[in-house]
């Protein structure tokens, strides 16, 4: 704890530590002006890790799960398909760089859990996280001493990236509110609080669609 007291002739404001009789004098220090909500005080981040250690994506949303996978920063694949590579590239920023905007409270709480059952359509996000930091593209491999025919099957296993070593998961949970439209409820399985999130840091997982974030072959008519 922390007392906050008022400003004197000097400008300074005096503040002391409950855990101790020192009386501190600070400088452009407004008592008026501190927050006094918790979250004012807590650490915003909710995840904070490097987005491109992200391996894989699983959306679970409307009773589906969509997975999108890569094993380099070079493209995403959703069930074997290719991922436009600007919107798997946003999906994994979103998810590991996730900021609160109040604490609703500790999750074992009654009040908190009663108001996470009244949240709305829950979309669950699970995050796999590469060890390092995925490579920029697949690496060639040299060819083996002496020289030689490959076959195909060979040159092709070559080009396929070795799956990287997930070394952490995280695993959060979205709700809508059940009044306010521009907030959501969000919890992650490995914290005992629960948060709200402006609902434009988490937008794209609510309208995650699949059909738009293929990519589209288009062939061209033949002449």
């Amino acid at each position: 704890q922390i007392f906050v007291g008022k400003s004197g002739s000097s400008g300074f404001t005096n503040v002391r530590l409950a855990s101790g009789p020192e009386v501190y004098a600070v400088e452009d220090l407004k008592y008026w002006e501190l927050g006094t909500r918790v979250a004012d005080w807590a650490q915003k981040k909710v995840v904070d890790e490097d987005s491109k250690r992200v391996a894989r994506l699983d959306i679970a949303k409307g009773g589906q799960h969509y997975l999108l996978e890569r094993t380099t920063l070079a493209g995403w694949q959703l069930a074997g398909q290719p991922v436009k590579k600007s919107e798997g590239d946003v999906l994994a920023s979103k998810a590991v760089q996730l900021d609160m905007s109040d604490i609703l409270g500790l999750r074992d709480d009654a009040e908190v859990k009663k108001k996470l059952a009244a949240g709305k359509d829950e979309i669950t996000i699970t995050v796999s996280l590469a060890a390092d930091p995925l490579p920029a593209k697949p690496q060639e491999q040299s060819a083996p001493p002496g020289g030689g025919g490959q076959s195909q099957e060979q040159a092709a296993d070559k080009q396929q990236p070795a799956a990287p070593t997930i070394n952490q998961t995280i695993v959060l949970h979205l709700w809508k509110h059940p009044e306010k439209n521009n907030v959501l409820y969000l919890v992650r399985d490995d914290s005992q609080y629960a948060y709200q999130v402006d609902k434009w840091r988490v937008s794209k997982f609510l309208d995650f669609d699949p059909d738009k974030v293929l990519e589209k072959n288009e062939t061209k008519p033949a002449k």
